[in-house]
């Protein structure tokens, strides 16, 4: 389980974003968890908001590669997003907000320092389109990073790693 704050680069508008982003996986085995993410849009760096709403929430699977304390990890999750564009910047006045679905790659590692906490980094590629008018791009590429703490809800898998 995570929390980060989450900088992102948002290709449609060549602009830094921030997220309050929260993580959560469920592991099957040492290969594969289910995963899930959501994200609270906070604003952009140069204050020339694109946007007055864009969260968002993804779910789906990812494929673990663990060899001793690290944590390797690949994943496709899709998900949804709540976006209203700025009016002002799109010259429009009543910009409806809308719910999108989403399409993401994440990949990472995660590196275990105790059966409590683990440090971890991930990248992930969103995209996506804001589906009423005005139509805008939804793609960018986030980056979390930080201390993450584990639940044990299950016991131990024993099953060799993919690198066995």
């Amino acid at each position: 389980t995570k929390l980060t704050l989450t900088p992102s680069y948002y290709f449609g508008g060549k602009q830094g974003l921030f997220y309050l982003t929260g993580n959560s996986d469920i592991y099957l085995d040492n290969r594969f968890s289910v995963a899930s993410e959501i994200g609270y849009y906070l604003g952009n760096i140069n204050g020339n908001e694109t946007f007055t709403h864009n969260h968002s929430l993804f779910f789906g699977g990812s494929y673990h590669c663990v060899k001793e304390q690290a944590d390797f990890f690949l994943a496709f999750q899709p998900g949804v997003s709540y976006t209203q564009a700025n009016g002002t910047v799109y010259n429009q006045e009543n910009v409806k907000a809308s719910v999108n679905p989403l399409i993401s790659f994440n990949a990472g590692l995660n590196y275990y320092i105790s059966n409590f906490f683990h440090f971890f980094i991930s990248g992930r590629y969103i995209y996506g389109q804001q589906n009423n008018y005005p139509v805008v791009n939804l793609s960018e590429f986030r980056v979390s990073a930080g201390l993450g703490f584990n639940i044990h809800v299950l016991k131990k898998n024993n099953k060799k790693s993919c690198l066995e």
